[in-house]
């Protein structure tokens, strides 16, 4: 799965299996750096990894909160 749009074969499996190899595939990347090393690719430029993980917190911390108030409209209904 490349972007948010299913495909007829996605499955719970399929999807929870990318999300892990996606997982693995951050983790080996960025398991020789510290906090303060800089990456690249970002359009702001080079940031700290730091940085980076603190943005995915917030981003995840913001999808969540999107979760529960979609979850809360279902079952309100």
């Amino acid at each position: 799965m490349e972007d948010v749009n299913l495909d007829d074969d996605d499955t719970i499996a399929t999807l929870r299996r990318a999300h892990a190899e996606a997982c693995e595939a951050s983790r080996r990347a960025t398991s020789p750096l510290g906090l303060d090393d800089t990456v690249h690719g970002n359009r702001r430029g080079p940031l700290p990894l730091r940085w980076v993980y603190l943005h995915v917190l917030r981003e995840l911390a913001q999808h969540g909160g999107h979760a529960d108030i979609l979850r809360e409209q279902l079952l309100s209904e």
